[in-house]
């Protein structure tokens, strides 16, 4: 099955939990995301050690406020290679840029199915 079938199949059936399993998803799913990012992306890495913090030390979204946050500069002048992740498949990536709006555009790159189903979700009633 299409991975971005199986993550809106998953979300959909979020629709139906109650507010302490919500809770605990989104625990998880955090835990594994911050985790991820420090093992596979340099700059979370550097970042996160910088601060002092482990992924370990990131339990709730309470706790992303021990994360400094990372202007727009910050991501520019970081560098393509270190913002992605050591498992990613280039050759599944797909890049688009931001408008400028700011002053500078932003090179915004995410896999396909990703941005497929994304897009295909607006059209969901």
């Amino acid at each position: 099955m299409i991975p971005g079938i199986i993550d809106f199949l998953a979300c959909k059936r979020t629709l139906s939990l109650n507010a302490e399993a919500l809770d605990a998803l989104q625990a998880r799913k955090l835990q594994a995301t911050i985790r991820h990012a420090y093992q596979n992306v340099a700059y979370y890495r550097k970042l996160l050690d910088a601060a002092g913090v482990t992924p370990d030390d990131i339990r709730t979204p309470a706790d992303l406020r021990r994360i400094p946050t990372s202007s727009k500069d910050d991501l520019l002048n970081a560098g393509y290679d270190s913002l992605l992740a050591a498992n990613a498949k280039r050759s599944d990536l797909i890049s688009s840029l931001t408008s400028g709006s700011t002053g500078t555009a932003f090179t915004v790159r995410q896999r396909r199915w990703t941005c497929r189903v994304g897009n295909s979700s607006i059209f969901v009633p």
